[in-house]
């Protein structure tokens, strides 16, 4: 299976499994690096993801993913928090964080401008709308190259 299917399969298999327990998957990532190949899932849980969770999520996946056949050969899984860090990606990424700032890489420029810094007023219907010092600016979901938190000490 390639790279993108093993990413589909395990979200499609996955997602519906961690919702019972009140986890959202927020990615899933499937790479070889050197010679072994990695499974990285990364989720997210009001009021936060701890190593315990981790590893009840990693022992419950783990099977599932066994029993599917999804990967042949020798991975290694990782299961954590997509840390404050890490791109927004999704409309529900979005909302998450409503209200907070955020650096937006587009893959055009908008206003002759192809970063943005703004506010998240809302996201819905693949849009993106950011709040900027000259007022709100409406960006397609699938235009966003990269979003990420912009985070001050």
């Amino acid at each position: 299976m390639g790279k993108k299917s093993v990413d589909n399969a395990v979200f499609e298999l996955v997602e519906p499994v961690l919702a019972e327990d009140d986890f959202e998957l927020v990615d899933i990532e499937y790479k070889k690096e050197g010679n072994r190949c990695f499974l990285r899932v990364f989720i997210h849980k009001s009021g936060g993801i701890t190593l315990k969770d981790c590893q009840k999520i990693s022992r419950k996946i783990e099977d599932i993913i066994e029993i599917e056949n999804i990967i042949t050969g020798n991975y290694i899984l990782e299961v954590s928090s997509p840390g404050l860090d890490r791109p927004l990606k999704s409309e529900k990424d979005l909302l998450r964080n409503l209200n907070n700032r955020i650096c937006v890489s587009t893959r055009s420029p908008i206003n002759k401008k192809s970063t943005l810094v703004g506010t998240i007023e809302n996201a819905e219907n693949g849009l993106l709308y950011l709040k900027l010092d000259e007022g709100v600016l409406s960006i397609p979901i699938d235009e966003i190259k990269k979003a990420v938190l912009e985070i001050k000490f």
